[in-house]
């Protein structure tokens, strides 16, 4: 089970995105925003992290991860969560994409490459002019797909923490955002893909 103090360590990686910086409007992403039905939301507008049911307030603040109540309107982001039937659903083991993006994203930092992650036929893989890496996973996916493996990194860590022995992977198209959830999509990551195929 997800404790609101292991959602706000995690959430803290995407409240820090460098990208944030760049553009004024949007400082109030540093924050998480905390909804009156215990609902939870952090993005930077490259991933975003759902947490149903995790906090207590009822103020509708926003709260950067170091406690501090931020001022400011955070954008409707709930509205880009999908609520369509995805083109494929598959469950994947934590362990599996752990190992997998932990793998690339090491790989791709010390060759100081974009660690990008490909979701290919029956694999995830890695492929540079140095150096290549796949992981055979047990289903196929019907579209291929490239990702930042440390946004996929992230987000399998924190659901590690959250005792997340599996997730649902839905898809939605090959540039539409696809997402990770557990069991009972209390905990969900919205991850953008890259543009590559």
């Amino acid at each position: 089970m997800l404790n609101y103090e292991i959602f706000m360590k995690h959430a803290e990686k995407v409240c820090s995105s460098p990208h944030l910086d760049a553009v004024d409007r949007h400082q109030i992403l540093k924050g998480v925003k905390h909804f009156e039905n215990g609902d939870a939301i952090a993005t930077d507008s490259h991933r975003l992290y759902l947490a149903r049911g995790v906090h207590n307030r009822e103020d509708e603040a926003v709260i950067s991860p170091a406690g501090k109540v931020l001022s400011g309107n955070y954008p409707d982001v709930k509205r880009i969560i999908p609520t369509n039937d995805p083109s494929q659903e598959i469950g994947l083991s934590v362990a599996d994409l752990l190992e997998a993006s932990n793998a690339i994203y090491g790989v791709g930092s010390v060759i100081e490459e974009t660690p990008r992650m490909d979701f290919v036929e029956d694999s995830i893989r890695y492929d540079s002019v140095h150096v290549k890496y796949q992981r055979t996973l047990p289903d196929r996916f019907e579209e291929r797909m490239c990702v930042n493996a440390k946004y996929v990194l992230d987000a399998v860590r924190l659901f590690k923490a959250a005792s997340c022995q599996n997730v649902s992977v839905k898809f939605y198209g090959r540039m539409r955002p696809f997402t990770l959830a557990n069991e009972d999509e209390s905990l969900i990551v919205l991850i953008l893909p890259i543009r590559k195929y």
